[in-house]
């Protein structure tokens, strides 16, 4: 088997040796390329060594190792998380379809995640998408848009409005043609659901509000988007738009 090269990040001295040490006996085609133990030193290391995996801790003294990834030049690696808390990340990691071990580690639970990691390599665009999803202040916050050939990133304000279509999501923009994309509107809304400015107006359609143009006024309103699409209000969302758009 090929090597696969791995850099650990772990503030804790004494369970980054242990997890060194378990993984290369553990994992024979696993190649420790670098470790770390605070932010700084992850993200050079990183940079430098260019590894395959990274295997990381959540919380880090002082800050995280989300605060890494937002400062990394590329994320051309898969990644497995280690915590002992934090829910909220934990909802965001699996959202973004990533693994993650439980504190205390178990062993045969870390080879298995590695060798999952092996037989299937995560894209980067899991990666964006947590960042996204943890609604890190980038300026302007970037979304990965997945298609058949790449991975495209688009500034989230430059979107108008996502329109489910069955089990896929079409994309809406300002200035640039639609995207069709393999996610649903739900996977969309649960991902920016910490962006207020993204609002569920129908079962088909989630919309960005400073995007609206014009609110035509009737018993189940309708919006005109700035390209001039026409979108319904439905009954059930009438009363969350309403609160969204007028406060």
């Amino acid at each position: 088997m090929v090597p696969t090269s791995c850099f650990i990040i772990e503030d804790d001295v004494l369970a980054l040796n242990w997890l060194v040490k378990n993984v290369v006996k553990e994992c024979p085609w696993i190649e420790i390329v670098g470790t770390a133990t605070n932010v700084e030193d992850a993200v050079v290391g990183i940079n430098n060594t260019k590894p395959a995996l990274l295997l990381t801790d959540i919380e880090l003294d002082p800050g995280s190792s989300f605060e890494v990834l937002d400062q990394l030049e590329s994320y051309e690696f898969g990644i497995i998380f280690i915590t002992s808390f934090e829910q909220y990340a934990l909802k965001a990691i699996k959202l973004s379809a990533l693994d993650y071990i439980s504190k205390p580690v178990d062993m045969d639970e870390l080879k298995g995640a590695i060798e999952k990691f092996t037989k299937n390599r995560q894209q980067q665009h899991q990666i964006q998408n947590i960042l996204a999803h943890l609604n890190f202040n980038r300026q302007p916050k970037k979304l990965a848009i997945p298609t058949e050939q790449f991975v495209e990133l688009v500034d989230v304000t430059s979107i108008l409005y996502f329109k489910a279509e069955v089990n896929y999501c079409r994309i809406f923009f300002e200035d640039q043609k639609p995207i069709l994309v393999s996610k649903t509107l739900k996977e969309y809304d649960t991902l920016l659901s910490n962006d207020t400015n993204f609002v569920r107006i129908h079962k088909s359609h989630l919309i960005n509000k400073n995007k609206v143009k014009k609110i035509i006024k009737a018993r189940l309103p309708q919006v005109m988007m700035y390209n001039g699409d026409v979108l319904d209000v439905s009954r059930a969302k009438k009363s969350t738009f309403e609160a969204a758009i007028f406060g």
